[in-house]
């Protein structure tokens, strides 16, 4: 007997497949049956919280100084998720040192939006 290999068609036949179940995938669209709705008590409590204690603060005396203050730190923390876990953790769309790194994991923990690593894993879901 020859040992001649026979063409591989497996290729065509995967490609095939991943078509078919695209196709599949989409004509079940509308079915919202296996799609069940969790609810993270845990963040809807503290946000309850934020926004009482935000319209609270808002009745307070306040010294000019203190209202700057609180917008740059808004700012900056604003800039931890934006530039650091988004752009940079995430994505990868720059390289930084190490002291810039460190900047950017502080920045993001004050903006009170879960730990860098898991931030950057949820966003990376997020696009697939």
């Amino acid at each position: 007997m020859c040992d001649k290999q026979q063409p591989n068609n497996r290729g065509i036949a995967f490609f095939q497949d991943i078509a078919n179940d695209v196709v599949a995938n989409d004509a079940h669209e509308g079915d919202k049956d296996d799609y069940k709705i969790e609810i993270k008590w845990r963040n809807v409590f503290i946000f309850i919280y934020l926004h009482i204690a935000a319209i609270y603060g808002l009745y307070l005396p306040k010294q000019r100084s203190t209202v700057i203050i609180g917008w740059i730190i808004g700012i900056l923390s604003g800039m931890g998720t934006t530039v650091g876990s988004h752009r940079l953790f995430t994505h990868r769309t720059f390289k930084a040192n190490q002291a810039l790194k460190i900047l950017m994991m502080i920045l993001q923990t004050m903006a009170g939006q879960e730990p860098v690593l898991k931030w950057a894993r949820d966003h990376r879901v997020h696009h697939k």
